[in-house]
């Protein structure tokens, strides 16, 4: 239930996150880096595949990737992990 609730979420939000026509840009959407990466060599790829899924079912299927939000993991500055 989890999972579909923020699929549906997720797709009043595609169009919401455009920047050019057909464009959509996954900046603040969940999907920084430090959110993707959650250690040394280990990803949870779960959200931003249901972005793709989301976006790959639109046309044109265009989107720009922001890397942003240094993971905890891997940073020298205190981290809060909220960016």
């Amino acid at each position: 239930m989890y999972l579909l609730e923020r699929r549906l979420r997720l797709e009043r939000l595609v169009g919401s996150y455009q920047v050019a026509a057909g464009t959509v840009r996954l900046w603040q959407s969940g999907t920084e880096w430090g959110l993707l990466s959650t250690g040394d060599n280990r990803y949870d790829w779960a959200y931003l595949n249901t972005w793709l899924d989301l976006i790959a079912q639109r046309q044109p299927t265009v989107f720009m990737y922001t890397f942003g939000l240094v993971p905890c993991w891997i940073s020298t500055a205190s981290c809060d992990g909220k960016g």
